[in-house]
């Protein structure tokens, strides 16, 4: 693609606001690179990434977070066994722990249509061991862990012993009354490594000793005194081992760096594309950008498109198409209408859809064309001695001379800047030249030579900015098919310019030229109206489509509710009856055994048991039956509920024989002939539903409450009211575990952060994080609830 079209088109300050919502520095510099492809194929994979991206971040439980350094120089120094710091150690550390989160979370996504990202992170097989190694003998950028080697942890001890030494030895020259007048404080320091006390520089020959240094006064001087000198040197010798000892564990943990080191630049590239790839999902959710269909057959359809640099709160949008029915579209209307945007949207859609990215629209179909040239802007150069004619034909030479059936030509003012005449005449010619050679164009002008020649012409349409016939005031919208003005005089009479001025510009029009404004103008006017009338239809078909949906949903709803209750119903009764069944069973045989040998005192108890199953019956009957408002007043019809008196019981009528006087009705699933007058019609209300409102959750919006606070970078008292406003906000949610990342550095912020839990009310308790969870570097924290 022409450097000169990404230029023109600003497409890299696309680039810089989508490189914004990435999280790591490779993540950025990943999406700063990108450039548009003409591969069919990869535009699809990189449609779909985003796509997916989408899902994994609406299903994420927590999100995926892709805050990592680049280890890439840090890699390279253990590749060729340089040894590490503890900086870098850490930053690797920190990287497999991130590396490891991000490969989980992808892969406990629930859902089976992310498969590209996990393609991504299924082949990591991360040193895990490595970086929980690594923190636990690094504990900060300054610090290692004393049982970091069994070595270390005896020299360091030695060294608290005869450092305890000195300490009593010089104690006792601090602490003498004798000596109190030569010395300047009562303490003792170290110089160059070597414990001293400091001196008045009068006395400086009253005690033997070795002078290490001077304060900037040179009033007091810092003497080593001869009795601990030995001390000190020995002293000196155990920290010269300890420091080897460390460079011995440093360079340890370097060879086991740079034996994962293949592994680790996999998973570098692995998470900065994934980062790249969720950064695009982001600015395609914050813009409210779509997915193009692409193809190759040069046909371009934009539904309701902006611009992307535009604030999408006040941009008007913009639907325009290409390629299908016409190859050139020409645009004319006023300046200042937005002409010139239309071609930039245009062309920022192709690039950003060959890029592999989202459009700013409600529906766009964009091609894959070999190259996208432009001429648009003021193409003056003082330099080069060009006018802005001249430039623009140099711009139009070189992209007649390369241009090819595939390609997409934006012209802006199509031959502007000369004699018009001669610029109509010429922009003609040109336009012959690309329709000749079968290219897509769309060109902006004012001459009214080129509209009669789009009228006349094959595969070229006009087109024209809308705008308001009363007040001359641009709409922004693109309307083709029909011609626009320019209205030039019509704008300077708004304006303000004087009267006599106007009337005699309007005298001054060529009169030739008269007859073919006013066809255009009434042209104009007729399709204005025809729109009008066109959308009003629309509008109305709109509203009663969506009144029928709402209409079938409703139905929809009541026949559920219907069946729901019917279903109830049923289950209720026969567990009403399987009971009474059970019950009768029970009666029946106590009976039976009766009849066996019947006594008068059988014959009263088998009297007693069959009042027992009428009393039954009639429970059962009063279980069936619920208090409904009955409408005596109302006819029996098929389908309606009815209650039946002789046994007090609720049923359904499905058919009536009025010859007979007869009703058949349905209770439960028995079928019953009843007489009418035993029937009266009841309303069964409608049991309410209780309304659960659904929590749909998403990484993209920002007014939720995460659990989690980074203040990386922030001083501890820059950092305490971020961490109290974080903590009042989690209290008045649901979640009682909250995350605060402060990273491990020098350990002060982490420090602070833990002395102000301590002390805070809505705090139950708080803990390092696990290794995966960021160890020492994230500190959870329990809420009071």
């Amino acid at each position: 693609m022409e450097n000169k079209t990404l230029r023109a088109l600003e497409y890299s300050k696309i680039l810089e606001r989508i490189s914004k919502y990435a999280s790591s520095s490779l993540g950025k510099t990943a999406i700063l690179k990108l450039t548009p492809n003409l591969a069919l194929n990869e535009i699809i994979i990189s449609l779909n990434e985003i796509e997916q991206a989408f899902i994994a971040s609406e299903k994420s439980s927590k999100g995926i977070s892709f805050s990592f350094d680049d280890i890439t120089d840090i890699l390279n120094k253990a590749k060729v066994f340089s040894t590490l710091n503890n900086i870098e150690l850490l930053k690797v550390s920190k990287f497999i722990k991130i590396a490891f989160n991000v490969k989980n979370d992808i892969f406990n996504v629930k859902s089976d249509n992310i498969s590209l990202l996990k393609d991504y992170v299924k082949e990591l097989i991360l040193p895990i061991e490595l970086g929980k190694y690594i923190e636990d003998n690094i504990l900060s950028e300054t610090e290692i862990n004393d049982n970091a080697s069994q070595t270390l942890k005896s020299l360091r001890k030695k060294i608290r012993t005869i450092s305890e030494q000195i300490k009593k030895k010089l104690d006792s020259y601090v602490n003498s009354r004798e000596l109190a007048k030569f010395l300047q404080d009562s303490i003792v320091t170290i110089r160059n490594d070597r414990y001293v006390i400091p001196v008045k520089a009068e006395y400086k020959n009253s005690i033997d000793g070795l002078i290490h240094d001077q304060s900037s006064s040179g009033q007091t001087l810092f003497i080593e005194p001869i009795s601990i000198v030995e001390m000190n040197n020995e002293l000196k010798s155990v920290i010269i081992l300890e420091n080897l000892e460390i460079e011995k564990i440093l360079r340890d943990l370097t060879i086991r760096i740079s034996a994962n080191v293949d592994i680790l630049i996999h998973a570098t590239k692995s998470l900065t594309s994934l980062d790249a790839i969720f950064a695009k999902s982001y600015y395609a959710y914050a813009t409210d950008s779509v997915k193009p269909s692409i193809n190759s057959n040069g046909f371009i359809d934009i539904e309701l498109g902006r611009h992307p640099l535009l604030d999408k709160n006040i941009v008007v949008p913009t639907s325009i198409n290409l390629g299908k029915t016409f190859r050139v579209l020409l645009i004319t209307g006023p300046n200042t209408g937005g002409k010139t945007v239309v071609l930039k949207l245009i062309g920022i859609m192709e690039l950003m859809a060959l890029s592999g990215l989202y459009v700013p629209a409600k529906k766009a179909l964009l091609s894959i064309f070999d190259n996208i040239y432009c001429d648009i802007g003021d193409e003056q150069s003082i330099e080069q001695s060009l006018s802005t004619f001249s430039g623009h034909i140099s711009n139009i030479k070189y992209i007649t001379d390369n241009m090819s059936s595939n390609s997409l030509i934006l012209l802006d003012e199509l031959g502007a800047g000369t004699d018009p005449t001669e610029g109509a005449g010429l922009a003609i010619s040109i336009l012959d030249y690309i329709i000749h050679h079968d290219a897509r164009a769309i060109l902006t002008t004012h001459f009214n030579e080129l509209k009669e020649y789009a009228f006349i012409t094959d595969n070229v349409e006009n087109a024209s900015m809308d705008f308001n016939p009363e007040t001359y005031q641009p709409t922004y919208k693109i309307i083709i098919g029909t011609p626009g003005q320019s209205n030039a005089i019509e704008i300077a009479s708004k304006i303000g310019l004087k009267p006599a001025i106007i009337e005699k510009a309007k005298i001054h029009i060529n009169k030739d030229n008269t007859p073919n404004i006013e066809m255009i103008n009434a042209l104009e006017k007729s399709l204005r109206n025809a729109r009008t009338n066109q959308d009003n239809t629309n509008k109305l078909l709109q509203e009663i489509e969506e009144k029928n949906i709402i209409l079938e949903k409703e139905i929809e709803k009541v026949k559920n509710k219907k069946l729901r209750l019917e279903e109830k119903g049923d289950e209720e009764t026969n567990r009403i009856i399987q009971d009474a069944l059970l019950e009768a069973d029970i009666l029946i045989n106590n009976i039976k055994e009766l009849t066996n040998s019947p006594t008068d005192s059988d014959l009263f108890k088998a009297r007693a048991i069959r009042k027992n199953i009428q009393n039954l019956k009639g429970n059962v009957d009063c279980k069936l039956v619920c208090e409904y408002p009955e409408l005596a007043t109302q006819d029996l019809l098929v389908g309606c509920d009815v209650k039946i008196l002789p046994l007090n019981v609720i049923g359904k009528i499905i058919s009536i024989n009025d010859n007979k006087n007869s009703v058949e009705v349905l209770i439960g699933n028995i079928k019953s002939i009843f007489k009418k007058e035993q029937l009266i019609p009841v309303y069964l209300p409608p049991k309410t539903e209780k309304i659960i409102a659904k929590n749909i959750s998403s990484n993209f919006k920002t007014n939720s409450f995460s659990p989690e606070l980074k203040i990386v970078g922030l001083t501890v008292p820059e950092a305490i009211p971020e961490i109290d406003k974080f903590l009042n906000s989690g209290y008045n949610t649901s979640i009682k575990c909250l995350r605060i990342i402060h990273g491990i550095g020098t350990g002060r912020l982490r420090e602070g952060v833990r002395t102000f839990l301590k002390n805070h009310s809505l705090v139950k308790d708080f803990r390092d994080g696990d290794y995966l969870d960021g160890g020492r570097g994230v500190t959870l924290v329990t809420l009071k609830k």
